[in-house]
């Protein structure tokens, strides 16, 4: 072969670095974090002042539900499912909130060992993301 062509046998020549970060996962890091604080804010504005939150929730029920009865080619069916989720989020709104800060804090742990170059925080980071959907899944059972 000739000495132009490059070959991976000879390892010392390599030009990759095994400790610079893809900009691939920087971006995912940042984008990652940045979803974390603004959502985890709210939850935790929720869980320790539930009471609000929950008043907060209410009335915004109220004033969904006053504007799809005002509005005469909204399906009937739609109303009911709408105000079977607001009401079923409201009943459960402590235990959504504690748990998507849990959940939150695995991800956020997976973001940071991600970009550490870590193996296991891919793994956290897929596990807390699955688990938000099963959450959903768990307070929101309904037909739709």
């Amino acid at each position: 072969m000739s000495e132009s062509v490059p070959t991976f046998d000879d390892q010392s020549k390599s030009t990759y670095n095994k400790n610079k970060k893809p900009i691939f996962l920087i971006v995912l890091c940042v984008l990652s974090s940045l979803y974390i604080v603004f959502t985890i804010s709210p939850a935790i504005i929720g869980v320790f002042d539930n009471q609000n939150a929950q008043e907060k929730l209410s009335n915004d029920i109220n004033r969904v539900n006053q504007i799809f009865s005002s509005v005469e080619e909204i399906p009937s069916n739609y109303l009911e499912d709408m105000s079977v989720f607001l009401n079923t989020k409201l009943e459960n709104l402590l235990f959504e909130n504690s748990s998507l800060i849990l959940i939150l804090l695995l991800e956020a742990y997976g973001v940071w060992l991600m970009y550490n170059l870590k193996r296991n925080g891919f793994w956290l980071y897929l596990i807390s993301n699955i688990s938000l959907i099963i959450l959903n899944y768990i307070i929101f059972s309904t037909d739709n």
